[in-house]
């Protein structure tokens, strides 16, 4: 990620909302619901959180989608810094559309989409995720990630397919992508769709963890 050098540029994306308290809001014993609800936004070039309160109806409306479908904010003098976080969403990555978008089944995640939150681990996932994957491991994930790609796997359709490569011994996926697969299948039962630029994005970003390059996404 970028080190954004001023506020105002900034990209931020409405990702989510949520209901809490203000600490910096009026004092009284009964707030309003200007004064608990916000939108949650992230910038997506450095990574920085924040929060844009007291949102109009209009807004509070239009952001009831936006952990599906997160979209840009376009006034920065609204938001209220909260300090860099781990990644919750990147902008749309290059890939084919998958059948269901294409069919209308699930919406077009539109310029940005919403990352699987890394903590959430499917039962018995006993991969040691710390070890660094050996180069051929590498080689494997970068391959897999141009299949993806190219024949417009999604999250609905990737473990499948390695499941389904596991079965034949000319085609044997590596522990690492079997691993990731279980990752994305338990990620998509409880969260949106993922793209598959997207889930290359998961499988380069596993790489490139294990080389200690770029934030940790996969782990």
């Amino acid at each position: 990620m970028s080190v954004c050098t001023a506020y105002e540029s900034h990209e931020w994306i409405v990702y989510s909302t949520v209901v809490r308290y203000d600490p910096l809001g009026p004092q009284r014993s009964r707030y309003s619901w200007q004064q608990t609800c916000c939108l949650m936004v992230q910038c997506a070039s450095c990574g920085m959180a924040g929060a844009v309160w007291a949102p109009t109806s209009a807004e509070w409306l239009a952001a009831f989608h936006a952990s599906h479908r997160p979209y840009r904010w376009a006034d920065a003098s609204r938001v209220r810094q909260e300090g860099v976080a781990m990644p919750v969403m990147v902008r749309r990555q290059p890939g084919k559309v998958c059948e269901c978008i294409a069919s209308g089944r699930v919406d077009d995640p539109g310029e940005y989409e919403r990352l699987p939150d890394p903590r959430e681990r499917p039962p018995n996932d006993f991969y040691q995720s710390d070890s660094p994957l050996t180069d051929q491991e590498k080689r494997d994930l970068d391959d897999l990630a141009n299949v993806v790609v190219e024949g417009g796997l999604c999250s609905r359709w990737f473990s499948s397919f390695v499941r389904h490569c596991g079965q034949h011994a000319e085609t044997q996926t590596s522990l690492a992508a079997r691993v990731i697969a279980g990752r994305i299948e338990h990620w998509q039962s409880k969260g949106p769709h993922m793209s598959p630029g997207l889930v290359a994005f998961l499988l380069r970003s596993t790489i490139a963890v294990s080389s200690r390059s770029v934030a940790i996404i996969c782990r």
